[in-house]
């Protein structure tokens, strides 16, 4: 029987990376971009919700027994603009950034392998009874 780790949401772990290279803000600062996991606010307007999803079984390692598994985030980014100025620093920063990338949670240091972005920016219209625009993308994290 192989244990199993328990680790820490992946939404969290790339909302903390994202934060870390300046592309967001942690909501506590009251800054620009503030990045929430699972749950968007209704303010402000411009925000970044990181959500879990589905990921990817690839299979287990013969020797070793451990299981390698793809985690699925979806990134949701709503603005003011209509340009996709944000979501495209944020698929530059999932392709060319984040990539062997130390993330701290509760004292332990886990480490983001890769992003592998499964989707480009996806433009879904507007947020409910407001004129704010909504992209997503969605990605596979590696720990």
């Amino acid at each position: 029987m192989v244990a199993t780790t328990i680790l820490p949401s992946p939404a969290d772990l790339v909302a903390r990376a994202l934060n870390d290279l300046k592309v967001g803000t942690d909501p506590s600062e009251n800054g620009k971009w503030p990045v929430y996991v699972t749950e968007e606010p209704d303010k402000p307007d411009d925000v970044i919700t990181i959500i879990d999803t589905q990921g990817t079984l690839e299979g287990r390692l013969q020797i070793s027994g451990v299981i390698v598994e793809k985690l699925g985030i979806q990134i949701r980014i709503r603005s003011v603009s209509s340009t996709p100025k944000k979501p495209q620093e944020i698929r530059d920063a999932l392709d060319q950034q984040i990539r062997n990338t130390a993330v701290i949670v509760s004292g332990t240091t886990y480490t983001i392998v890769s992003v592998s972005r499964t989707s480009n920016i996806i433009p879904i219209g507007s947020a409910p009874l407001s004129s704010l625009n909504l992209f997503t993308i969605n990605a596979q994290v590696t720990l």
